[in-house]
């Protein structure tokens, strides 16, 4: 029943979706287009054999791409622009009277790239014919974006788990945190750096934003669907909102010819080796993350419905994959299920050529998460674990049109959501034990506080675009676009057993929860509203200053508005009275009244942004004037996507907890979870959070960041291209969450506790700070507000090196070094480069000794394709990661305001394992009827059979100042005997070992 409310909403919104497809279809007035690229363009100068600018020639471009060859005329300057062509291979033909036809071939353009193409005409009677080879532009001149572009023949070779974070994780000028090997990280989000920057990033389906969160993406795509993947990094123009990663992933059409694609792999566990050494295993790392089942089925059709007019295309896939754990469960590691993930998904889009000018298209894409097992690791038990089933769907409506030789407009309404619902195991037992963490060890057990998130976004982007060929004396091309996007959030919190945690501080070499030390209770069942209107506006204008240098500038507004409706506190939360009436609880601890009728009244006015203003300004100069070198540099201001992380962090209704002393003494019913946590045992007030503390400041500012960059590429021969580059990123008053009531002042008591060092090697004694005994904490319960302090900023300084070697001579290359110097504050969330945006800023003296963090990071990468004798190709990877920057924490309980988790390092003290992983494809094809081809392949992965430690536990262990007992070692069981291990820089996670992947295409 408590999910019948979201079921209905889900068929509502279904029945909105088919309607408003409908609606879009018939009423549509103009062509769609998002902000953020899915097509590329053409455009040059034609001359006549003296060089002078010829006006009037007709230019025609032709491709697979396209329904219908398109055309216009240059202009009495002599430039000419296609502006909106999908990614594909393109002919250009130039006629004119007394002139040859002119032609070049083979012109390869990608979404975001400008194919410079000057053309200068011969004279009746003399070849004009050009290859490709000779003449097919390979530097972008124009445009200052640094993007990394798949194009579909390369996302087909490449040997990987076929997802989004794989391809980052191949990408110049970006570095994922953690590793795929053969398929081990398929189907769960990897968070990755974009010259220095984490989150923010914007990612889009054939230009429907599909961003969860302002940090986030749900993308477990139908990879075999895309026609191209690229990566916008740094330099995005204005049509780009937040200061992350643009993805774009444009997905196929049909074509005037039926093709289509078969893709088949599987993997074995007996095809995988070995590489958990001794250390590693007596430190709790079991067998280490193996995979334990593998196999994607993709498939896809397209083709014509009516020839020059009508097209479709179809697709389908299911990938699964399974997968041991490092160390779980905790308590016998490697012993449990394999986290398995199941990913379906189905794909459609039909495009319709109106006229000439004209074309409307529609896609539409669903998917299907299924992770039983989720948040398995080397602290949990087996009952710790959740089941998650997400359901998503990715849809748009779109219509392009060329109203004019110069005049261009474009509009799409497109729509993105999910339900996603994560649900508890039993224990042992059969039952839903108590939750339970114990402090010690970072362990847990009990049955997880189920939840579900349905998340719905609408969209609607005009966009207008127009070549003045003559304004004020050069070449402009203005492109102004508009998007308004609606968002809602509803999150459904259920409670834990009891409507509690209990946490336990069993020291001195006890088992887990052995010893109660605090409880927590909470506020759940809640369910939660929170909308967003993102409303943005942007013109750019791309000027030909001279025939050498092209100048972009251009000027972003955004507007965010984020409100919420009347809620109602559910009558069946457990605490409701204590929480939001001023009911004591058992300890006669109570806090004022809020909403006595249990109804929180709306809030029109959350946050509200009207007046973000972003600059972008671009060079681009041709240094020869032949498009073979270019030097470009860029600034731009970038505001950040607030989602409704603020807006639900300020709910009354979302997630709040107070924690307690809890007086009951041990006993085995505890320890097992079949016993828990009773009224009576509730002792003194320690801390609170979440819920009604929570507030936004008022006058809070949306952060932004500033970009610099400047890059020379250079095309040393034909279709090699080496690029240099520096980018400097300035995040400026970053979110964050400010205590205004327990404030420094207050910690005055001074405890001085050893800090023994990794494996007892230090001993040396530092002092850790109190809130004195004599303070009543009741009188200073956590109050924290998100503010935008002036401080909380963060620095990143970039250099950029690649190469990249298109299809030629039977060879390809990609390869990139980048190098990442970055200062951020901590603000009490560990070490995790460019996340202060969510982290409580220090509330104490124990945060601030080390919170200026400062550390450097690097990567190293190589991709490429050989096309070699006998229809055999090889496709190699190489990737080279410097071990992320590790601080040491030591966990401190006893304390009057409970326990902490302070630093005894700074950031960059410590490192993890570096990292250096190749794999190979070696793939076999047969081609029949010049038609149809097969390809069987053979993968291996991690040939090195590395072992590194992509994780490592960074806590050195837990001190309880009122005991003074201090436990530094966790245990594991190898062999059924039972080993002491020291806790800090465990393995938490591994580097997969080597395996090997067999499977066919089949391609038409």
């Amino acid at each position: 029943m408590k999910h019948s409310l979201a079921r209905t909403r889900a068929f509502s919104y279904w029945a909105r979706w088919g309607f408003s497809l409908c609606f879009g279809l018939v009423t549509s007035l103009a062509p769609l287009f998002a902000q953020g690229p899915t097509t590329g363009s053409i455009a040059g100068t034609i001359t006549d054999p003296s060089g002078a600018v010829f006006p009037d020639a007709k230019i025609s471009v032709s491709s697979p791409a396209l329904l219908v060859p398109q055309s216009t005329v240059s202009s009495k300057e002599g430039t000419y622009r296609f502006p909106s062509l999908p990614p594909g291979t393109y002919m250009l033909t130039v006629e004119a009277a007394g002139f040859e036809t002119a032609k070049r071939e083979g012109l390869d353009i990608v979404a975001g790239f400008n194919g410079t193409v000057d053309i200068t005409l011969a004279v009746t009677g003399q070849v004009q014919t050009v290859a490709v080879s000779a003449e097919a532009p390979v530097i972008d001149v124009e445009n200052t974006k640094e993007q990394d572009v798949f194009v579909a023949s390369t996302l087909k070779e490449i040997p990987n788990s076929r997802d989004m974070w794989s391809l980052i994780g191949v990408s110049p000028g970006m570095i994922v945190k953690s590793f795929d090997v053969g398929g081990s990280a398929a189907g769960t989000q990897i968070a990755y750096y974009d010259y220095g920057q984490t989150g923010q990033q914007r990612v889009q389906m054939d230009g429907v934003n599909l961003t969860e969160g302002n940090s986030a993406s749900s993308a477990y795509s139908d990879y075999g669907s895309f026609a191209e993947v690229n990566f916008g990094t740094t330099g995005n123009d204005a049509s780009m909102p937040t200061p992350g990663t643009l993805v774009n992933f444009v997905v196929k059409s049909g074509g005037n010819q039926f093709h289509g694609d078969v893709y088949q792999d599987y993997e074995n566990p007996d095809f995988q080796g070995h590489n958990i050494n001794t250390s590693q295993l007596n430190k709790g790392a079991g067998i280490g993350t193996r995979i334990t089942s593998y196999r994607d089925t993709n498939g896809d059709l397209g083709g014509p419905i009516k020839k020059d007019k009508l097209w479709f295309f179809l697709s389908a896939r299911q990938q699964e994959i399974g997968t041991t754990v490092t160390g779980y469960p905790v308590n016998n590691p490697s012993s449990g299920p394999p986290f398995t993930t199941t990913l379906s998904n189905a794909t459609y889009k039909v495009t319709y050529q109106l006229n000439a000018n004209n074309r409307i298209s529609n896609f539409l894409n669903v998917e299907r998460k299924q992770q039983p097992y989720r948040n398995a690791s080397n602290t949990q038990y087996s009952d710790a674990i959740y089941n998650e089933d997400l359901s998503e769907w990715i849809g748009n409506v779109m219509w392009e049109s060329t109203l004019s030789p110069n005049a261009f407009l474009s509009v799409m309404a497109g729509d993105w959501g999910y339900n996603w619902t994560n649900t508890p195991y039993k224990g042992p037992n059969g039952q839903f034990d108590y939750r339970r963490t114990e402090l010690t060890t970072g362990d847990t057990a009990g049955a997880f506080d189920e939840n579900r998130y349905n998340r719905r976004r609408s969209q609607f982007v005009p966009t207008f675009s127009y070549a003045a060929n003559n304004l004020l004396g050069r070449p402009h091309f203005i492109t102004i676009g508009f998007l308004t996007e609606k968002e809602t959030y509803n999150f459904e919190q259920y409670a834990y057993p009891g409507d509690v945690l209990e946490t336990f501080d069993s020291t001195g070499g006890l088992p887990d929860f052995t010893t109660p030390y605090e409880v927590t209770i909470y506020n759940t069942p809640a369910i939660t509203f929170d909308y967003l209107r993102h409303n943005g506006a942007y013109i750019t204008d791309k000027i030909k200053a001279s025939r050498k240098l092209t100048v972009t500038v251009g000027v972003r507004w955004d507007y965010n508005t984020a409100w919420r409706p009347t809620e109602t506190v559910r009558p069946d939360a457990a605490y409701a009275g204590f929480f939001y009436q001023g009911a004591p609880l058992a300890n006669g601890y109570s806090i004022p009244e809020k909403y006595p009728n249990l109804e929180i009244p709306g809030n029109t006015g959350v946050i509200h942004w009207t007046h973000a203003f972003a600059p972008r300004v671009g060079f681009a100069y041709d240094l020869f004037g032949n498009g073979r070198t270019s030097i470009k540099a860029s600034f731009g201001t970038y505001y950040e996507n607030p989602g409704l992380v603020l807006s639900y962090a300020a709910n009354p209704l979302q997630l709040a907890g107070y924690t307690f002393k809890w007086n009951a003494q041990p006993s085995a019913a505890l320890t097992a979870g079949t016993a828990g946590f009773e009224p009576g045992q509730l002792g003194a007030f320690l801390s609170n959070s979440g819920g009604t503390s929570n507030a936004i400041a008022p006058g809070i500012r949306d952060p932004y960041m500033a970009d610099y960059n400047v890059f020379i590429e250079h095309e040393i021969v034909h279709n090699l291209v080496v690029r240099g580059g520096f980018v400097y990123r300035k995040l400026n008053h970053d979110w964050a969450l400010v205590e205004v009531s327990r404030t420094l002042n207050l910690y005055t008591q001074p405890v001085t506790i050893t800090d023994p060092g990794p494996n007892g090697t230090l001993n040396k004694p530092f002092t850790v700070w109190d809130i004195p005994s004599s303070v009543n904490l009741t009188n200073y319960p956590s109050i924290q507000e998100y503010e935008s302090p002036n401080g909380n900023n963060s620095y990143f300084r970039n250099i950029d090196l690649s190469v990249t070697k298109r299809m030629s001579s039977n060879w390809s290359m990609t390869g990139g070094y980048l190098a990442t110097w970055s200062n951020f504050p901590l603000n009490g969330s560990g070490p995790a480069e460019g996340s202060a945006g969510t982290a409580t800023l220090p509330i104490n003296p124990n945060l601030l000794q080390y919170n200026d963090a400062s550390t450097f990071i690097d990567s190293f990468k190589v991709f490429g394709t050989y096309n070699a004798k006998w229809g055999i190709v090889i496709s190699p990877i190489y990737r080279f990661f410097l071990g992320t920057p590790e601080a040491r924490w030591l966990a401190v309980s006893g304390l009057h305001v409970g326990s902490e988790t302070i630093p005894l390092t700074p950031d960059d003290a410590y490192r993890t394992n570096n990292i250096s992983i190749f794999d190979t494809r070696f793939e076999k094809r047969f081609t029949f009827k010049d038609h149809y081809q097969v390809g069987l392949f053979f993968d291996a992965f991690n040939i090195f059979n590395g072992n590194g430690d992509q994780n490592q536990d960074n806590v050195e262990g837990t001190y309880n100042v009122a005991t003074g007992v201090a436990t530094y070692t966790k245990s594991t069981v190898v062999s059924g005997s039972t080993i002491l291990y020291d806790r800090f820089l465990s393995p938490q996670t591994i580097i997969s070992p080597r395996i090997f992947r067999i499977g066919g295409k089949f391609t038409f």
